[in-house]
């Protein structure tokens, strides 16, 4: 299977491993999803960097690790009460729905969605949908 070799080695070589935390910051940088989030109070974050902390926070609880098993795999990025303060303090329901809406929006625009279908519905938590 020569040709099959080389065709994984032309992807890997295209497309290298990235983590989820790599993904969340990729993702970022393109729609700037983060930028909903801050102190309830509507004041600007006293956080070192809020960008970080917030893409951090949302590993944490999107992925249900809890701030406590996550900061011992993020290895000293963030402490457990930081990512739970963050949680608490700087994430409400209404930010979370504004950001989705930007992730939602943004995959939209892609090609890919219309490729499977008319675009007009997704599914990224594992639920089956009808296909034709």
């Amino acid at each position: 299977m020569p040709s099959a070799q080389a065709l994984e080695a032309a992807l890997l070589d295209r497309m290298p491993e990235r983590s989820l935390l790599d993904i969340l910051a990729n993702v970022n940088f393109w729609t700037q999803w983060v930028r909903h989030f801050g102190p309830l109070s509507g004041s600007e974050p006293k956080l070192a960097d809020p960008r970080q902390r917030y893409i951090l926070t949302a590993f944490t609880f999107c992925c249900n690790l809890g701030p406590t098993q996550a900061a011992r795999h993020l290895q000293g990025l963030a402490t457990a009460h930081e990512l739970s303060f963050t949680n608490r303090r700087h994430v409400s329901v209404n930010q979370l729905d504004a950001a989705i809406k930007d992730l939602i929006n943004a995959y939209h625009r892609c090609d890919l969605p219309k490729v499977w279908g008319s675009g007009s519905s997704a599914a990224t938590d594992g639920t089956q949908i009808r296909s034709r």
